[in-house]
């Protein structure tokens, strides 16, 4: 869990955007379909200062998976690696419940 939340933290100082999206994404449930994803992506409030470098659902998107932030599975849902489930406040389905 630590990890995650200083994988993000890392992610934040060279990606500042990324702190306006994580508000979004936070209680989804991955994998998701590509539609839930771009819809919290769509609903994200930028701050001003921390414009991301595409305005567009589906270019973010497309930046995430290029950063590996998010990865598109066969069947079209998105999900995103264990490293930033953590940090982003972003659950699995199933599994173990992690501890407190």
């Amino acid at each position: 869990m630590n990890t995650s939340d200083d994988r993000i933290r890392e992610l934040q100082e060279e990606y500042p955007w990324l702190e306006s999206l994580k508000m979004s994404l936070v209680n989804l449930r991955a994998p998701m379909q590509q539609e839930i994803f771009l819809e919290a992506v769509k609903s994200t409030r930028w701050s001003p200062e921390k414009q991301p470098p595409v305005t567009n659902p589906e270019g973010i998107l497309q930046y995430l998976l290029q950063l590996g932030i998010v990865e598109s599975r066969s069947d079209g849902r998105i999900n995103m690696p264990e490293i930033y489930l953590y940090g982003f406040q972003v659950k699995r389905k199933g599994g173990v419940k992690r501890p407190q």
